[in-house]
């Protein structure tokens, strides 16, 4: 018993694993319960950033106070990562572009289809039957009603290659046009808006996820001009 505990003691405790990650990723060092992760990029400025997180729950401090949650490191480590600029401007432009084609392809799809339980055969049927003249051309509500549903497909289309051209800028191009990327971004909360008013949860989910996006992307290009 006393070898093994001699042997024991001769052995070094490993005070934390290291990931083996490749230069310019995130790398992680776990202790237990705790976890620090280290952010590096790689360019000409050197920047490290390093954030602790706590798991252990509340702790007193010496002076009284508690510690910091582990959620609450969690938001303060996503605030770094947008201010060390991890989150480019360029990649959220193009995930919104992304997102506002998948948003364009559905809604063109679906805004003229009809859900039997919504029992409103007989309403689109009336929209389709009456004709009246409208300035000199024979319509109906149900052409008014395609029509600004098909505006509005052309909108986002409209603004996906807006947004995707905006991310293919260069840094000191965008930071002269961020009146657009804002005037982008505070169509997409009035959208947003109307979606929730008006709408349902699958186009407030892509219309909420796009406005983040672009105002996120706007922030950071005026951080950079």
């Amino acid at each position: 018993m006393r070898i093994w505990k001699q042997r024991k003691e001769q052995v070094p405790a490993l005070p934390f694993i290291v990931s083996m990650s490749p230069p310019g990723y995130p790398s992680a060092w776990l202790r237990p319960r705790t976890a620090r992760f280290r952010f590096a990029r790689q360019d000409h400025r050197s920047f490290a950033t390093s954030i602790r997180l706590n798991f252990d729950g509340p702790q007193a401090t010496r002076n009284g106070s508690k510690r910091r949650t582990g959620l609450t490191d969690v938001v303060s480590c996503v605030r770094e990562m947008f201010r060390s600029q991890y989150v480019k401007a360029p990649i959220l432009y193009r995930i919104s572009s992304v997102l506002l084609l998948l948003f364009a392809a559905g809604h063109t799809l679906g805004f003229r289809q009809n859900n039997p339980e919504w029992g409103a055969d007989a309403v689109l049927g009336l929209m389709r039957s009456i004709h009246f003249d409208a300035q000199g051309f024979t319509r109906t509500y149900w052409d008014f009603f395609s029509a600004f549903g098909l505006f509005f497909s052309v909108f986002l289309l409209f603004a996906a290659v807006l947004a995707w051209l905006l991310g293919g800028l260069p840094a000191e191009t965008l930071a002269r046009v961020r009146s657009i990327a804002w005037a982008l971004a505070i169509s997409f909360v009035a959208v947003t808006a109307l979606t929730w008013r008006y709408a349902f949860t699958t186009p407030l989910v892509f219309s909420a996820l796009i406005t983040v996006c672009l105002i996120a992307a706007a922030s950071l290009t005026a951080k950079t001009a």
